[in-house]
């Protein structure tokens, strides 16, 4: 995936004395991934997200760091809002990947773009601004992501899925809130008869390290017969779901398949993902997916 890596504003250059000679502290990077669009929400919904992953990195401590939003003036807003993870005594790096930062927009945010603004101070202080863009979606369209890489637990790619906009995460996630955000476990599961890969629900999942997650989202899934070009509106995601059959908190998935997914209990925000391909098997398997959310 393309990172973009910006570096606004340094500050003056600190040197740290060592020896006879001076060593100067390099200027620490801001990097992360492009951000999705996020969609203003309808007035009966609580909040749309994005999930930005990236990192900072640093030579020497990372001593503060802030996250402010920006409408296209440059001037700071309350709606989006954003969160992030603080740094820690010593750390030299953040990952953002697994402790994601959060842009969150309401129903009574304005459409348009913005930028999202990280600020931190490691020896030099350095200020990184990223643009993203909030979206209007009515009469129930939907967004898709497409060829989207999933792998089981022996797998490099990330394992985990947010359906509400089809981001992916690693299993070593341990920030709670965006525990509490993943819908779908994809694994090599020994408990289906026969084995299988499979989507497994995290409130399902006994095993490390999602037995020590303290916020488990409670997903169900359903497989359902539908020609995924026809899947245009979120009314006929909802629709495919109502039509009948069982719903499941593990089911095995294979190329062809397409799945609706019920991202937490009671919720009628139902997202689809379509299985494109399959490769290798057991639980160093990697999957291809489309998802429409």
């Amino acid at each position: 995936m393309k990172r973009l890596t910006a570096l606004l504003s340094a500050g003056v250059v600190v040197a740290a004395m060592t020896g006879c000679g001076l060593n100067p502290i390099g200027t620490p990077t801001i990097t992360v991934n492009p951000i999705d669009n996020i969609r203003i929400p309808a007035p009966a919904a609580v909040a749309n997200y994005a999930s930005v992953t990236g990192k900072v990195e640093a030579d020497t401590e990372i001593t503060s760091i802030t996250y402010q939003i920006l409408n296209s003036n440059n001037l700071p807003v309350s709606d989006p809002s954003v969160t992030g993870p603080d740094t820690s005594a010593g750390a030299k790096k953040i990952d953002f990947n697994d402790r994601p930062i959060t842009i969150t927009v309401t129903s009574g945010a304005s459409a348009g773009t913005y930028k999202l603004r990280i600020s931190i101070t490691a020896g030099p202080s350095v200020t990184a601004m990223f643009n993203f863009v909030v979206i209007v979606n009515g009469g129930g369209a939907i967004s898709e992501k497409t060829n989207i890489t999933l792998g089981a637990q022996s797998a490099p790619p990330h394992s985990l899925l947010d359906a509400n906009n089809m981001s992916t995460f690693s299993r070593t996630i341990s920030d709670g809130a965006t525990q509490a955000r993943i819908d779908v476990i994809f694994s090599y599961s020994t408990e289906m008869d026969p084995a299988t890969l499979a989507f497994t629900s995290p409130d399902s999942a006994q095993v490390a390290p999602y037995d020590t997650w303290l916020n488990k989202t409670v997903a169900r899934y359903k497989k359902v017969s539908a020609t995924w070009s026809t899947i245009t509106t979120q009314t006929a995601i909802t629709n495919l779901w109502n039509a009948g059959g069982a719903a499941f908190a593990r089911i095995a998935v294979s190329p062809g398949d397409i799945i609706i997914i019920q991202p937490g209990a009671g919720s009628t925000a139902y997202k689809a993902v379509q299985i494109i391909s399959v490769n290798g098997s057991g639980a160093t398997a990697t999957i291809t997916i489309n998802g429409k959310y």
